[in-house]
């Protein structure tokens, strides 16, 4: 290739360099990965950068992957629109925190559906299964609903979805109750909302540990 050449193929990338650069401001200066971008969300907010210890592509149509990181004090989940919620890690126990973007799967039927899902970070020592209790509600109409779901250890936590049980055209008030709870996901506070009951157990079926929401009933109340 003549020098020509290659002061031409130069020339070129530059100028395509200089278009790009309004339409890379006007998009915030993304930077090339989420994780750099979760870093700088750090940065600007004076928090101790996390370390990366879930994340997932498959959010929604065509959405960015979500992740959370988790510092000493803190865990940190990044959603597709970009939001950032920060959440206390408790460090002596499990912290369980709920995502603040539904899970895509697939039912038998086939239909799409997006549900609620939920991280336990910080699972106990010999910890190989998981069980989670969470109840829903709707006091109007008085509706509720009691999901247990088995923990899927990803990396280093155990991953949790809720699948609706009703999801033909009779799920109306159950997709409200699952409406409801996600968006209302803003930390722990709004998490103790709702009952939830978080079990830990070894690969003998012993019970390592477990966690009650300060929603939980007591003596079946």
């Amino acid at each position: 290739m003549t020098k020509k050449y290659r002061l031409r193929i130069l020339r070129n990338l530059l100028l395509t360099a200089i278009l790009l650069i309004p339409l890379w401001r006007q998009n915030g200066y993304p930077l090339p990965t989420l994780e750099m971008e979760l870093h700088r969300w750090e940065r600007q907010t004076l928090r101790e950068e996390s370390e990366i210890v879930w994340s997932i592509d498959q959010t929604g149509s065509h959405g960015p992957k979500m992740l959370v990181g988790v510092n000493r004090d803190s865990i940190i989940v990044r959603n597709r629109n970009n939001v950032y919620q920060c959440w206390p890690r408790h460090g002596d126990r499990a912290t369980l925190v709920a995502l603040i973007d539904r899970i895509r799967y697939w039912p038998e039927d086939g239909v799409n559906l997006g549900s609620p899902a939920l991280l336990a970070i910080d699972p106990p020592r010999g910890a190989e299964w998981a069980r989670l209790k969470l109840t829903l509600f709707l006091e109007d109409p008085a509706w509720q609903e009691t999901y247990e779901m088995e923990g899927e250890r990803q990396g280093e936590v155990f991953f949790f979805l809720l699948r609706q049980k009703y999801y033909s055209s009779s799920g109306t008030w159950e997709e409200e109750a699952v409406t409801g709870f996600t968006s209302a996901m803003t930390g722990e506070e709004a998490l103790n909302r709702w009952p939830w009951h978080l079990e830990f157990f070894d690969s003998e079926g012993n019970l390592l540990e477990e966690q009650f929401s300060e929603s939980f009933p007591v003596n079946g109340d």
